[in-house]
């Protein structure tokens, strides 16, 4: 352990990976009752998760191609700004605001296309600085994304289940989207600080 943690960028990597799990986390476990709840369109959210998952997959060559002109440091700043906006975006929604929230669907899941594209390649090119196989890395790496789940789901879901009928509302909006919001800032700030990306990896 103490030799995988001797690697300063692999450190950072990984601080940054959790605190920005965090919040997708807490927003994938809340997305049901956002749609059901404040949207009031709960026969929405297959079509609603797929647009945010197309944006995903629709937006990844096009991270792709940001890395090399800007590189990864402010690309991936670039990507947890965006999700920072459509978070602020859906904490104004309510009742028939659909289309707006399918807006922030593509938003937020190109968002999520360039976390997926850079903060992995970030983890490889930590892992190469050490010669290392990974193994013992990516076992942690994929812990980490399996324990936000729960970590999430232990934040998220008692705010939600506590609040009273009066507040549930405003509960749900302010974790859903608020609370999401903090954690993606704080990733923000650990990222700008963070000594990675100091080579000439690509």
């Amino acid at each position: 352990w103490r030799k995988l943690f001797a690697n300063i960028r692999l450190r950072w990597v990984f601080v940054i990976y959790f605190t920005n799990a965090i919040a997708t986390s807490i927003t994938s476990t809340l997305f049901l009752f956002y749609v059901a709840d404040i949207l009031k369109r709960e026969d929405m959210s297959g079509a609603l998760l797929g647009i945010y998952f197309l944006g995903a997959i629709a937006a990844m060559p096009l991270w792709i191609s940001l890395t090399h002109r800007l590189g990864k440091r402010k690309t991936l700043l670039l990507a947890m700004w965006a999700a920072v906006a459509s978070f602020c975006l859906a904490f104004t929604l309510s009742e028939g605001d659909t289309l707006q929230f399918f807006a922030i669907c593509i938003v937020s899941g190109a968002a999520l296309g360039g976390e997926l594209t850079v903060l992995p390649s970030l983890l490889s090119d930590a892992l190469g600085e050490n010669e290392r196989d990974g193994a013992l890395e990516f076992g942690i790496w994929n812990f980490i994304s399996k324990f936000n789940l729960a970590l999430a789901a232990g934040i998220a879901l008692p705010l939600v289940g506590g609040a009273s009928a009066e507040n549930y509302t405003q509960t749900l909006r302010i974790s859903y989207a608020a609370v999401p919001c903090v954690f993606k800032l704080l990733a923000i700030a650990v990222l700008y600080f963070s000594p990675i990306e100091r080579s000439a990896h690509r």
